[in-house]
């Protein structure tokens, strides 16, 4: 007697892996538009074979990423499966939040704003980071978070009640650069707030962190560790002890002569503004303080998270 055979779903994602020449017929008659169709209609229960399948034909079109995000029980549907913790589902949650975060990137103001809805949305990414089951999928929740903090004005305040400042700063001590490009991204947006300056300044590791990755990552890291500092200092309340506050810690690991170099170096106009800005912010601050090159941080306590 033969096996049964696959899925639809499995069926074509096996086929894709035969020759690229497969995978485009089945995008060009429409594969990701049914498989989305399918996920709206059977949910969580077909997610094991259709999310797997669906990622294979990316980029998705704008009707396939509304026919996800625009059924509350689908969008429902894909959350959970991003937020699965059981054995054997890694992988369901890995090309979950794949598909959130190809959802995010490439959709307009009106999907956002749906995926911003789903509370359980935020719970599900700040898990991801937290506790990585994948480099992918912590790359992929990042960037999806970006995407609702910068888009959706209550969705950057809801990641900072979930401890996402916290988590970062831990986080960019010992990234790669991929990782550090992302979550720079999403704290430079958090640090947009109010909160997540507040949660920023408690923190001993948060301007430290910050004035390393302005150089020798990337210039797209560079971009959004100025702004974030630039953000810090800008809004630095005075020090509770009478010293120069986030100013003095920033003059103190160095992030004066780093953004000097940076403005040497070249940089896009609005970095340049911003680390102008933070030039002349750190300049009045610099009486009695001794600015040091920081090659580590073996002099901080690293709090606990």
């Amino acid at each position: 007697m033969s096996p049964p055979p696959p899925p639809p779903a499995a069926r074509a994602r096996a086929l894709t892996k035969e020759s690229e020449r497969n995978r485009r017929c089945l995008a060009a008659a429409g594969a990701a538009r049914a498989l989305s169709f399918a996920f709206s209609r059977l949910g969580l229960a077909a997610a094991g074979e259709i999310l797997p399948s669906l990622v294979v034909f990316f980029p998705l079109d704008e009707e396939s990423r509304r026919r996800i995000v625009s059924s509350p029980p689908s969008l429902d549907a894909l959350v959970t499966a991003a937020s699965s913790r059981g054995v054997g589902e890694n992988a369901a949650r890995v090309s979950a939040v794949v598909v959130l975060r190809e959802i995010a990137s490439s959709s307009d103001a009106q999907c956002i704003e749906a995926m911003s809805k789903a509370d359980a949305m935020y719970d599900a990414l700040v898990d991801l980071v937290a506790r990585p089951v994948s480099p992918q999928a912590t790359k992929a929740a990042l960037v999806t978070a970006y995407y609702l903090a910068t888009n959706a004005e209550h969705a950057a305040a809801r990641f900072v009640e979930l401890g996402v400042v916290e988590l970062l700063v831990e986080l960019l001590a010992g990234a790669d650069k991929g990782t550090a490009e992302k979550a720079l991204a999403v704290l430079d947006t958090a640090l947009a707030t109010g909160a997540g300056r507040d949660r920023a300044y408690a923190h001993a590791l948060a301007v430290p962190v910050l004035a390393k990755k302005t150089m020798h990552v990337s210039d797209m890291a560079t971009e959004f560790a100025v702004s974030a500092l630039w953000r810090l200092c800008k809004n630095s309340p005075p020090a509770a002890d009478g010293g120069g506050g986030c100013k003095a810690e920033a003059l103190q690991v160095g992030a004066f002569q780093k953004l000097l170099l940076i403005l040497q170096l070249g940089c896009d106009d609005v970095t340049k503004e911003r680390a102008s800005e933070l030039l002349r912010l750190l300049n009045a601050s610099r009486d009695n303080l001794e600015c040091i090159e920081t090659a580590d941080f073996k002099g901080l306590k690293r709090p606990f998270i």
